[in-house]
Formats: structure tokens, sequence, C-alpha cells
């Protein structure tokens, strides 16, 4: 089964209240596959120099933290996924998660 797959079956598990279920998959350095159900779609990710690469633990903490990020400012979820891309990116340039005197801004547009 591959990911597209994989994420019309989570989209699809049944859930609460009114809307659909949107279903993410990350997939490190591969593209990011979401599912609304019906139709899938893959976002490709930017790919950084593997020696820039330092430490991995934290990108899909960070990879959320840019996602809900921007679904809070309204952002579509493409913009929102880019984000979370973004933010695992910046992660995994850095030794742990400390990011104290580190100032970043995403561009959304």
């Amino acid at each position: 089964t591959d990911m597209s797959e994989i994420a019309k079956m989570i989209a699809n598990v049944p859930k609460a209240g009114d809307g659909k279920r949107i279903a993410l998959i990350t997939c490190g350095s591969d593209s990011t596959v979401r599912s609304d159900g019906e139709n899938t779609w893959e976002t490709p990710v930017d790919l950084i120099d593997a020696d820039l690469i330092v430490d991995t633990n934290g990108a899909g903490d960070s990879f959320v933290g840019g996602f809900l990020a921007g679904l809070a400012l309204g952002k579509d979820i493409e913009k929102c996924i880019l984000a979370g891309h973004a933010c695992a990116a910046f992660t995994i340039q850095r030794s742990g998660t400390d990011f104290e005197n580190v100032i970043s801004e995403f561009n959304w547009d």
C-alpha cells in the first residue's frame, strides 16, 4: 500500500461532528501526502544539503508547529504544509531543540 492510499484510509475513519477529516503524512525528505478521503495531493519537500543536517530530533514536532501556526492564521492547507516544511528544515540544522536568541520569519506569500 502506498502513502496516498494510507492517507485516504485515515481521512475516511469515522469521526464525530460535521466536516471532512484531512489526513497528512510526512515522509522525511519525501513529499508530504494529504488526503480528504477522496483525493490525495503531494507537497514536495525543498531538500537541504545533507552536510547541513545536524540533528533530526524534533523535526516532526517542528512541522506540526509550523502547520498549526498557519492553520491558526487562516492560511490554506498547502501554505500550512510549506510552513511545516520550513520549520522542520530549520530544526534539523541545529543540535537539539533550543532556539534561544534565534529569530526567523516564514514568508506566507
